[in-house]
């Protein structure tokens, strides 16, 4: 019987000639994925288009009241939307006279006003309740004022939502409000108090009448100028040492109104100049609500101050970036994986700082250079960082 049997060869040496062919295709093949590598990542990165912040365009529409003597104050600037915003929430509240005819202010920027309308839902958004178009305005200048004629198909105490439609040359720009037909005669004084408190607290002298509306807590952080609320101190209330000084005049926006309660946002700029004349901008935001009875009280107050960051060498100490007054809890950061790089948002724009470069890159910021405030201040977004990546790339969303 034959057997079936398998020879193992002898293990054959490989001659340097050999070897020195492995080590050339191994070169080559080494060679063509770097070279591919570095081609995509070539295009890839010349196929993105880099491109700074526009500035703001847009007019802005203002509301206007007016007292029992017809003095007028403006209130709840109305910022401009391509779109029609539909179901999104209105949050600021316009109170409307006893003849339901509403006063607006339009700072048109050089913008030139070809078409106002306006029309108003319920708060649904399922019922149109009124369209009109404003035949007559002056669109000549930069302040356009024009009174919207509101019928009366509204009822008293109802809150509809009221769109205003500019058209601007080719484009149409959409501004949006809650009102409010109401009785109610203490909104104005409200107005008036929300406003003059923010310029009190800079004055030594008026601002000893706040403190009727505070209630200091002895427990309460006042070494914190980022928060100040209705139980800080005085001092804090007032700012203390810091030198701080108001920059831009007080918006006042109407949040919310029921019968005799009413809250209030109050937006500006300060600004701090060192020995060096150097400044420090700021924006403050401060939420009020009020009860009318008697006299007005103040059922709760918080301001907040965030300081805008610039990018300035003395930021910058060792491995700690001083971002100044701030709230702790609106900050966000996240570093690449070779701790290179830390990306931190702060006051709503988003900074890079490379460790090694030692420099800052402001990546996303809607701040100008022109502006006096009111659009490029305007705080309706936010930003969150989702990756850090070890060449520097930072992927965030913006919303």
């Amino acid at each position: 019987m034959r057997k079936n049997t398998v020879g193992l060869s002898k293990k054959r040496k490989i001659s340097d000639k050999e070897v020195f062919a492995i080590v050339i295709v191994a070169a080559f093949i080494i060679s063509l994925v770097v070279y591919f590598t570095n081609s995509y990542i070539t295009t890839e990165r010349e196929s993105v288009v880099y491109s700074k912040m526009a500035e703001p365009t847009l007019p802005v529409v203002f509301a206007v009241v007016r007292d029992d003597e017809g003095n007028t104050r403006e209130i709840n600037p109305m910022h401009g939307h391509y779109q029609d915003v539909k179901n999104q929430d209105v949050e600021y509240i316009t109170p409307l006279p006893s003849s339901r005819k509403l006063e607006i202010h339009i700072k048109t920027y050089g913008r030139t006003i070809a078409g106002i309308s306006y029309d108003i839902r319920n708060q649904k958004l399922d019922h149109y309740i009124e369209k009109t178009e404003l035949e007559n305005f002056d669109n000549s200048g930069d302040d356009i004022y024009a009174t919207l004629p509101i019928q009366n198909l509204i009822d008293k105490n109802e809150k509809y939502i009221l769109r205003i439609r500019l058209d601007i040359g080719e484009e149409v720009v959409y501004y949006y409000s809650r009102i409010y037909w109401t009785d109610s005669t203490d909104l104005i004084k409200m107005i008036d108090l929300a406003k003059g408190f923010a310029g009190k607290t800079f004055d030594e002298e008026a601002s000893r009448e706040l403190t009727v509306y505070m209630e200091t807590d002895p427990h309460a952080d006042n070494e914190n100028y980022g928060t100040v609320t209705i139980g800080s101190s005085f001092n804090a209330l007032t700012w203390g040492e810091t030198g701080m000084h108001m920059a831009t005049a007080p918006e006042v926006y109407l949040k919310e109104c029921e019968g005799a309660m009413a809250a209030f946002e109050v937006s500006y700029l300060t600004r701090i100049s060192d020995n060096a004349g150097t400044e420090e901008f700021y924006n403050v935001e401060e939420f009020n609500l009020r009860s009318g009875a008697e006299r007005i009280y103040m059922m709760d107050y918080r301001r907040k101050t965030y300081e805008i960051f610039d990018g300035s060498k003395h930021r910058f100490s060792g491995k700690k970036i001083m971002l100044g007054i701030n709230n702790r809890e609106d900050l966000l950061t996240m570093e690449s994986a070779n701790g290179r790089y830390i990306v931190y948002k702060t006051n709503r724009d988003l900074w890079c700082y490379d460790q090694d470069a030692k420099d800052a890159i402001d990546i996303f910021s809607f701040r100008s250079k022109i502006d006096d405030g009111l659009r490029a201040s305007f705080r309706e977004h936010d930003i969150k960082i989702l990756s850090v990546c070890v060449n520097g790339d930072v992927v965030f969303v913006f919303y």
